[in-house]
């Protein structure tokens, strides 16, 4: 097994109401995604910011077997939330969601 750097970059746009600066714990949910590699949680991540646009980049470090694995982004809570996933990279190059190691 070895180490591999995982990169992806998120769109997100979440569809909840307004929040008041400082106020973030008001909404009714907070929109979240999961992050898998083949069956595992990588992590799960919230996202409030006060505009309705975002972006993130994850940058994950994660042991794995050689072999063929399978990356997977799976958004949470409001389906009208909308999650578009770009540039995604292992260990510094650009791959697609299926990928050797």
């Amino acid at each position: 097994m070895s180490d591999q750097q995982i990169e992806i970059h998120l769109d997100v746009h979440w569809s909840g109401d307004d929040i008041p600066h400082g106020l973030a714990g008001a909404c009714i949910y907070v929109p979240a995604y999961r992050i898998f590699v083949d069956s595992d949680l990588l992590t799960e991540r919230t996202y409030v910011h006060h505009s309705h646009d975002s972006y993130i980049e994850e940058s994950i470090v994660v042991r794995l077997r050689p072999g063929q694995h399978l990356l997977r982004v799976e958004k949470l809570n409001d389906p009208r939330d909308m999650l578009k996933i770009s540039n995604v990279r292992i260990n510094n190059e650009s791959s697609d969601f299926e990928f050797f190691v």
